[in-house]
């Protein structure tokens, strides 16, 4: 069995748009993407609520199908999402860089083994075969990603004064001509209301070891060591209660509002919204 010793999420602001959540042999992370226009539902975020809703589909399917294979699970939980994204909106979406989307990352128990599966920038610690702490987790959000920072550190150079709204208006027409890649050829597969995503995991089943750990982040926590270098995955799979992730977590917002941080550390969000989890296999008996 996977026993979760930390489940935690926090936002950066008044709306947090990640989930932490787990359901029987599953943990999962979800990161909902910050909308680039106006908003096709009624509240506050479209992206905290398309986080939330695959986290309570994923909890049900699994708490009454729990032997469901993952591309199955995938597949339904966007298609039911989907259609309740229909039926809540407030107008049609009909330009694609609207609709809503989330990275994704779960640690599953399929039998004698270990499932990681990640879609978009979340990530998984785990230890190898040798007993290496490693992060699994491909992505082609990186580019895009990349293009977006270098667009930002221009306009910063150019306007050192600029405030953060500011700066995200100068960005729409990028950031808005990127999310129309997202599961298109030539761009990015996301969790979104394409069910084909589920086609387009990173996927990696590992033989489950007593005692072996696995740590789940979305990318606002991968700062630490993506951004700001500062830990690793041996790091991730030491986060083993809640205390641990608070520490970690402050260590995180401390540098982030460093003095010259966006200079030294390039990135479009002063703070981002972080989600985590933290599980180890254990035999019962």
């Amino acid at each position: 069995m996977l026993k979760v010793n930390v489940s935690a999420t926090r936002g950066a602001g008044l709306v947090n748009e990640d989930v932490a959540g787990h359901c029987g042999g599953a943990v999962w992370v979800i990161d909902g993407a910050t909308g680039v226009g106006e908003p096709i539902l009624f509240g506050a975020s479209d992206a905290a609520w398309f986080a939330n809703r695959v986290n309570v589909v994923l909890r049900d399917i699994l708490r009454d199908r729990p032997a469901i294979g993952t591309r199955d699970l995938l597949m339904e939980t966007i298609s039911t999402c989907s259609a309740a994204f229909e039926c809540a909106a407030h107008r049609r979406a009909t330009d694609p860089a609207d609709l809503p989307s989330a990275a994704f990352a779960m640690v599953r128990q399929i039998g004698d083994a270990v499932e990681l599966t990640t879609l978009g920038d979340c990530r998984v610690a785990y230890l190898a075969a040798d007993g290496s702490p490693r992060l699994f987790g491909g992505t082609a959000l990186g580019p895009f990603e990349g293009r977006s920072i270098a667009l930002a550190e221009e306009l910063r150079r150019a306007n050192p004064a600029i405030d953060p709204t500011a700066l995200k208006q100068a960005l729409l027409p990028h950031l808005r001509e990127t999310r129309r890649l997202m599961n298109q050829p030539g761009g990015y597969w996301i969790l979104g209301t394409d069910p084909a995503a589920a086609d387009h995991v990173d996927r990696m089943m590992l033989e489950a070891r007593p005692g072996d750990g696995f740590a789940l982040a979305s990318d606002g926590f991968l700062r630490l060591i993506e951004v700001f270098g500062v830990a690793d995955a041996a790091d991730l799979l030491g986060i083993e209660a809640e205390r641990d992730f608070d520490a970690q977590l402050a260590r995180l917002r401390a540098l982030e509002s460093g003095s010259g941080s966006l200079t030294k550390y390039p990135r479009i969000k002063l703070h981002d919204d972080v989600s985590f989890a933290q599980c180890e296999y254990r035999v019962e008996g």
